[in-house]
Formats: C-alpha cells, structure tokens, sequence
C-alpha cells in the first residue's frame, strides 16, 4: 500500500479540522460559562432585560462613587485646618533641676500653620511659652531645638 500525496493532504486536513474542533469546544465552554454566570439566579427573562438591569446598576454605582468622590474632596478641604503634623521633645536646659521636665511640642495643620509651646522647668517655677507659625514660618525668634522640631513636624 502506497501512501499518495492525497492521502497525505487528507490526513493533515483531518488533523487541522481536530484541532479546531477541539479549540471551538473549548471556547464554547468559557462562553457558556460566562452566560450561565450572568444568568444565575434570573427565571423568565431574556438576555436583553438581563442586560438593561445589569446597566442601570451600573449606573447607579457610578451615581455613588461620584457622590462619594465629592464627599471625599469635601472632607480633604474641612480637614486642611486639622492638626495634623505633631513633633514633641522633652530635655533638660538647666543642668542644676533634675530630669527632663521641659518641654517643646510643635502643632501644625496641612498648610504648616499652628504653634509651638515651650515649656522651661526650673526649681521655682515653669514658664511656658506659645509661638505662631503661619506657612511654616514664625515672626519670633525660635530656638535650635525648636527650629530642630519644626523642621520634623513639617517633613510629617
């Protein structure tokens, strides 16, 4: 028996076509898997109402990520003025009292506007001291470690 080239082209013919049958099966399958996903859980309506339902909730989702966009932008400009970078150190700037019961705490808001407190301990007494920061910058003169902590505050 001889093997002819119609035989040959017939072969691969056949293979090509099993090839395809295969691939067109599987496609089927993902295909029916999505419609049966889609219609789950829906008896007596047609794939037009299903898809018109399927709409109008996405409309009504991108309806409430808008609001919530915009709520979101609100509460971002409500809260500018809300402190919200803090830095705080105590120490000791007097050698002859006992632990570190100064004090310097820095409060800002987004816009690096707020106060630092200093707080100096001596035996006899503790003075405090508030100092106004409008855009990061202070009319009075402030100290190293002030300086030092309003630089860490604003880096928050």
């Amino acid at each position: 028996m001889e093997i002819t080239s119609i035989d040959i082209i017939v072969g691969t013919v056949s293979l090509l076509l099993l090839g395809l049958t295969i691939f067109l099966t599987l496609k089927i399958r993902s295909i029916s898997g999505n419609y049966n996903q889609l219609t789950k859980e829906v008896e007596g309506k047609n794939l037009e109402e299903l898809l018109k339902e399927h709409l109008k909730r996405i409309d009504k989702q991108s309806e409430t990520i808008s609001t919530l966009q915009q709520e979101l932008s609100n509460f971002k400009k409500s809260t500018g003025t809300h402190i919200q970078k803090v830095s705080f150190k105590r120490f000791n700037p007097f050698h002859e009292t006992g632990g570190d019961q100064s004090f310097i705490l820095v409060l800002l808001d987004r816009n690096d506007n707020g106060i630092i407190l200093s707080s100096l301990h001596q035996r006899e007494l503790t003075r405090i001291y508030a100092k106004e920061i409008k855009n990061g910058k202070c009319e009075n003169k402030l100290s190293e470690e002030e300086i030092v902590l309003l630089k860490q505050a604003q880096r928050e």
